[in-house]
């Protein structure tokens, strides 16, 4: 979630933020009034759960993750870590993960290689959630 403090360091370092998150988020009608919405929020400073708002609009997985570090200036792994603490995201992910084999081959680097050593391991080779 993002502080008031967050938001105003964002809104005053980004140039110009309104184009940057309405392209960010596309030109469907939701995604316009998702995108208003969010830099409105951040005019005022206000708190918000990018991950919960996103998850709630639809958006998929990769532009959560990519408005979430452009957002909060996090790595990957950290744009990951944040979306999986949404209970909505984490079974989306498991679910993605157990059904899509891109999605697995995915983890399984993940798993491999550190990038999201709180969430996602290895066992019996296969990847496999922590939480």
């Amino acid at each position: 979630m993002l502080t008031p403090e967050q938001a105003r360091r964002i809104f005053d370092e980004i140039q110009p933020p309104d184009d940057a998150v309405r392209r960010l988020l596309g030109d469907s009608p939701k995604l316009r009034s998702l995108a208003e919405s969010i830099l409105n929020r951040a005019h005022r400073s206000e708190a918000m759960d990018l991950a919960d708002e996103l998850f709630k609009a639809g958006v998929d997985w990769h532009r959560t993750i990519k408005i979430i570090r452009w957002m909060r200036k996090n790595t990957i792994a950290e744009a990951q870590a944040l979306v999986l603490s949404h209970p909505g995201w984490l079974r989306w992910a498991k679910r993605q993960v157990t059904t899509n084999p891109a999605c697995a081959k995915q983890a399984r680097y993940a798993a491999t290689h550190g990038s999201l050593p709180d969430w996602i391991g290895l066992r019996d080779g296969q990847p496999a959630f922590l939480r």
